[in-house]
Formats: C-alpha cells, sequence, structure tokens
C-alpha cells in the first residue's frame, strides 16, 4: 500500500521479479500436489 501511495510500480524491499519468481514455484508446488481453488474447478 505505500509504494501505490507513493507512486511505485514495485517494492525496493521485494522487487517484481522476485515476486513473479515465487508465485510460479507456488503454482508448480500446488500443481504437484493437485490443489485447485474454488474458482478453478
Amino acid at each position: 500500500m505505500n509504494c501505490i501511495k507513493k507512486g511505485k510500480t514495485e517494492s525496493d524491499i521485494m522487487p517484481l521479479d522476485e515476486t513473479l519468481s515465487i508465485m510460479k514455484t507456488l503454482d508448480s508446488v500446488r500443481e504437484q500436489w493437485g490443489h485447485m481453488f474454488p474458482y478453478e474447478e
């Protein structure tokens, strides 16, 4: 929220490329486990 208020498009602490990398890892783990969210069914 602080970044948005300051007009930033990404955080100095957590850059966008790191966020995307983490999300891809989480998606991969979810796929391996066979976990789906209700809106994905």
